[in-house]
């Protein structure tokens, strides 16, 4: 299911701009904590280190909290099939 077949809504194209603007900016973010005088400079090296593990991180929980409160319908994106034998 793309953006552009009659099952996507406005909604989903919606949550997946706000989930990739939200990675995106916190990644950037984060990577620009480590010249700022906020903290230590070993905990502002590990945060500017793992900022785009945050980044998605923070993206995935965007869409996990719209998934929860508006349903599968309304925010569910396609996922990948995992098979339970490996």
């Amino acid at each position: 299911a793309t953006f552009t077949s009659p099952a996507s809504s406005f909604t989903k194209a919606l949550l997946s701009l706000v989930c990739a603007s939200v990675t995106y900016g916190v990644a950037v973010v984060l990577r620009k904590f480590r010249v700022s005088a906020y903290l230590y400079k070993p905990l502002r090296k590990n945060i500017a280190n793992f900022a785009p593990t945050i980044g998605v991180v923070t993206g995935c929980l965007i869409a996990r909290w719209a998934r929860l409160t508006q349903g599968v319908a309304a925010a569910g994106f396609p996922t990948l099939g995992i098979s339970a034998t490996f």
